[in-house]
């Protein structure tokens, strides 16, 4: 166990080390990480849409606003899981060049949908007809399988572009608390393991003499 003191003597005799350390570490994160997070990130907002009732199915029970609101909960449920669907997920992924992100609700009929583009993206107009399509397609599914009386349609937003959590500064700082980490862990490996290279020296020469 190292002791405090002899921690900060052992900074002091690496300082040169830890401060190259930091700066090396630094100056690659700032530089490599942007490039790996760079590409451009968006979100949009997927909406569950009540359209109408089906008038020749619908009861009076269907009138009441107490069944609005079980519906808007079930199936703001039933959209959410549409979005984490793989096979869902999977076409629109593979029809819009995109990468989707995992979906959070942010009210009862709403969810944010994240997506990074890449090198085969198409346009926003056609992301978002992309996924108002798939999604829509899954919903009536869904509806028709529960037999509810009622007309759903999905609305998407336009696109939005969203801040990257790297950026280079964010980078750098994280790249020299690693540095700092790493100069600092050998420096302790090499304190630990200098007594023990000493006692070997002093073996071998006692075998040597006799």
């Amino acid at each position: 166990m190292v002791e405090f003191a002899e921690f900060i003597r052992i900074l002091r005799r690496g300082a040169v080390y830890v401060v190259l350390s930091i700066l090396f570490f630094a100056i690659v994160a700032a530089i490599l990480i942007p490039r790996i997070d760079g590409r451009a990130k968006f979100d949009m907002v997927v909406s569950l849409r009540f359209d109408a009732f089906v008038q020749d199915r619908a009861s009076a029970a269907h009138d009441d606003g107490y069944y609005l609101i079980e519906a808007e909960r079930r199936f703001g449920d039933v959209l959410g899981t549409v979005l984490i669907r793989p096979d869902v997920r999977g076409e629109i992924e593979e029809r819009a060049g995109i990468t989707l992100g995992r979906a959070s609700r942010i009210s009862p009929l709403d969810y944010r949908l994240p997506y990074t583009l890449t090198t085969s993206s198409i346009d926003d107009a056609g992301v978002v007809s992309v996924v108002q399509a798939r999604v829509h397609d899954a919903l009536i599914m869904a509806v028709t399988r529960s037999g509810e009386p009622i007309r759903l349609g999905v609305s998407v937003s336009h696109p939005v572009r969203s801040e990257t959590i790297w950026t280079p500064l964010r980078a750098a700082l994280a790249g020299a608390f690693l540095g700092a980490f790493f100069a600092i862990f050998v420096l302790l490996f090499r304190h630990a393991a200098m007594p023990q290279v000493t006692i070997v020296e002093e073996v071998l020469s006692v075998e040597i003499e006799s």
